[in-house]
């Protein structure tokens, strides 16, 4: 399950932002290239250890310091936490406008204005105009809420640093210029002449390109100083990325000899030996796999930009003439690429892919590669590709991509393991703005959007739910409420806080909305909402029918069974809207036959709550309650005749808490490890015995059995604990990508802990 946290930042200074939200201080947790999938995490068995010892993981501060408060302390810790995130590999700088810093993408907003109205091809984030003053943008992959996080200047690509952020933009000149945002500081200034290409993984090294009269140069930056500079009238240099702290560029002489060279940060070179090819190679992609690297270059003829040919070669940097052709097998989806086509376009050029035993082979796609598809009916979908090569649709007729007369126009694609980010301008060709042959378009309109997609943001068919504009000047937030005293007696309130505790009700409570629409229904009915008129035990034919639809092969547990009439009209009684319009709809399994909605479980999401205030004004009651796990929202609804209808379920502005467990969690070291990826902070107040506790918790959240004997008494000391499986019985596949993803870090932080 997802988690909508709060994410409500103050605008401050951007350093305040980075230090507070950026790295787990506050309660706030959105090119064709990947931001970088989660590591796939290797099966984890039981190791031995001790009871539980009650140890608790460090809890976040509230992010409550007025802007004036401790300004010098705050810009400290702000430049230490971009350090530590680039120490810890928690930053993703893929080469696009979007830098992700663990479960936070920053981007900026580039205002329309700051663009030309008019571009060959439609390219508005080509253009060369300097740009002061833009948005910069922090969203939420968790929560999908987003915020302006400060202002910074360019157009261009956008790097982060350990000191901030490198900016691509042009000076008040023309001049493409690289600019630096100083986290200690909070100021911007101009850093090297050139723009930015790329940095190392320590993001100590800047690679930047800049164009003279002698040539173009590409240097290597460090500190804002030249360590080496490679390039003249008769040799070009042509960046390729970055191995760990080493730069790899391909040359180019006059005679159309190409070399494939290493610069480590020293700024000495070594040539890696000659990339031959029938013409002139241009970088496709770099891959670094242990000690090597990988480079795809192609060919290209004519003014059409036909692909003639493409190679794969494999060097190892640093090592003089180590390079050599390598020859690698092709998976079922090579075909899809068209690379065997050698009059295809660009997009013919296959992709690296490794498999889990560092082995390379050729594919059309790669994992988490969000793409534009074939137009369908005049209109191009969005899909992308799942982390075992599925090709997934993720928006139908998303948009009008045929360079038209009137069209949309995508400006960049980026994708991770839950979120695809897309900024595309809305069009009309222009002859204003054409080149020769080539089309000019005027800009009408100006998206940049987030589409998270995973379990709880996909429909029944897979496809995402909503798509979010990011620069539309009012974002649905997530607010907060301030606290009140109330206007109604204790009678009153007692009378609201056993209607809101019952069966019907509680499930309200749970998450975070601003409208129903927002209302997670597989916790209004995890247990049926009183509507399971079977009470857990539906009839064989019901159950015969589940068990076909699911492939299971029997029931572990009770199964709860509402009619899809049921829900519909539940919904509409309980929000004023047609399920339809719900965001969250059910994820059980549908019986169509039936038309019957069914869900195995053998526990409760029940809590329990207790009114503190509540106030009924111009005919809404807004109750102010604690839950039992210490979480204090506010709830809004209208009373229809003896019914709730629910309008908003927020925090309490400066309340503490603000988990959303779903169900009982009492005696959890990490109760929503299920639903929030963790770093080695969350992990680093407990002991191996402690840790062992933590990663055991997965299993057993499923239901799982211990073969160890001391395990194996822990949980059932549990409330929560169902045991069901046979730890030989238990299947793996059960486990989603974020439980996965915790046990492989859990696992490796218990080795660096022995």
């Amino acid at each position: 399950m997802f988690r909508s946290k709060l994410t409500k930042y103050k605008t401050i200074a951007f350093i305040l932002i980075c230090a507070l939200s950026v790295f787990g201080l506050s309660s706030c947790k959105g090119k064709t290239e990947e931001l970088a999938p989660a590591e796939t995490a290797e099966k984890t068995e039981e190791i031995s250890g001790t009871e539980e010892s009650g140890a608790k993981p460090d809890e976040n501060p509230p992010a409550d310091e007025k802007p004036d408060a401790k300004t010098e302390e705050v810009k400290e810790e702000a430049a230490g936490a971009f350090s530590e995130a680039f120490e810890k590999g928690l930053v993703h700088n893929n080469g696009s406008y979007f830098v992700r810093i663990d479960d936070k993408v920053y981007f900026r907003n580039i205002p329309m204005d700051s663009m030309e109205e008019g571009a060959i091809f439609g390219d508005f984030l080509g253009g060369e105009r300097n740009t002061k003053d833009c948005p910069l943008l922090c969203y939420d992959t968790e929560s999908c809420t987003w915020d302006e996080a400060g202002k910074i200047s360019g157009v261009g690509k956008l790097f982060a640093c350990p000191g901030g952020f490198y900016i691509g933009d042009v000076d008040e000149e023309g001049n493409y210029t690289t600019y630096f945002f100083d986290a200690k500081t909070g100021e911007e200034s101009k850093y090297y002449d050139g723009s930015p290409h790329g940095v190392s993984d320590s993001g100590e090294l800047l690679a930047v390109e800049q164009y003279t009269s002698s040539g173009s140069v590409i240097s290597l930056i460090k500190d804002g100083k030249e360590i080496a500079g490679f390039g003249n009238e008769s040799l070009y240099y042509e960046y390729c990325g970055f191995a760990g702290e080493t730069l790899i560029v391909l040359s180019h002489d006059q005679d159309g000899e190409c070399v494939l060279c290493s610069v480590d940060e020293k700024g000495e070179m070594t040539e890696l030996g000659p990339v031959s090819m029938s013409g002139y190679p241009c970088s496709e992609q770099l891959e670094v796999m242990k000690d090597d690297v990988y480079l795809l270059a192609a060919c290209y003829e004519g003014t059409g930009h036909f692909l003639s040919e493409w190679k794969t070669f494999k060097a190892t940097p640093g090592v003089k003439d180590s390079i050599a052709e390598y020859e690698a097998g092709k998976d079922e989806y090579y075909e899809e690429s068209g690379a065997d086509d050698a009059e295809g376009p660009e997009e013919a050029v296959p992709k690296i892919c490794f498999d889990t035993g560092g082995n390379l082979f050729y594919s059309g796609h790669q994992p988490y590669k969000a793409y534009m598809g074939s137009p369908d009916n005049g209109r191009d979908n969005l899909y992308y590709y799942n982390d075992i090569y599925d090709k997934c649709l993720l928006v139908k007729d998303f948009l009008d991509n045929d360079y038209g007369d009137t069209c949309s126009i995508v400006q960049d694609i980026t994708s991770d393991t839950d979120t695809v980010f897309v900024i595309y301008a809305d069009v009309e060709a222009d002859p204003e703005y054409d080149i020769g042959w080539r089309t000019g378009y005027r800009r009408t309109g100006w998206h940049i959007c987030a589409i998270p997609y995973g379990y709880g943001h996909e429909d029944e068919n897979g496809q995402a739910k909503e798509i979010l504009e990011l620069n539309s000047d009012t974002p649905a937030q997530t607010e907060e409420i301030e606290s009140f005293s109330g206007n109604m007696s204790e009678a009153d309130m007692r009378k609201i806080e056993r209607k809101l505790n019952s069966i019907g009700y509680y499930g309200f409570l749970h998450g975070t909305y601003n409208d129903p629409t927002g209302v997670r229904w597989d916790e209004v009915f995890y247990v049926g909402a009183g509507l399971d008129a079977d009470n857990g035990f539906p009839s064989k034919q019901i159950v015969d029918e589940y068990l076909k639809e699911t492939g299971d092969e029997e029931l572990f547990t009770d199964l709860t069974v509402v009619s899809g009439q049921d829900v519909r009209d539940y919904v509409k009684k309980t929000t004023g809207h047609d399920y339809s319009e719900m965001k969250y709809p059910l994820t059980w399994t549908h019986l169509r036959k039936y038309d019957l909605y069914a869900f195995q479980h053998g526990d409760t999401n029940q809590s329990m709550i207790k009114v503190i205030s509540a106030n009924f004004e111009n005919g809404e009651y807004k109750v102010c309650y604690e839950s039992d796990w210490g979480d204090r929202r506010c709830v809004t609804f209208v009373d229809k005749n003896g019914s709730y209808r629910f309008i908003s379920n927020l925090p309490v502005k400066g309340a503490s808490g603000m988990t959303e467990y779903s169900y009982l969690t009492e005696g959890m070291l990490i109760p929503d490890s299920d639903s929030r990826k963790l770093t080695e902070s969350d992990l680093s107040g407990f002991d191996v015995d402690e840790l062992r506790i933590v990663r055991n918790e997965i299993y057993a959240r499923h239901g799982r059995k211990f073969t160890d004997k001391k395990l194996q008494e822990h949980f059932e000391s549990m409330d929560w604990y169902v045991p069901r499986i046979d730890a030989k019985d238990f299947d793996e596949g059960t486990l989603n990508d974020i439980e996965i993803y915790n046990l492989d870090l859990i696992s490796k932080y218990e080795k660096k802990k022995r």
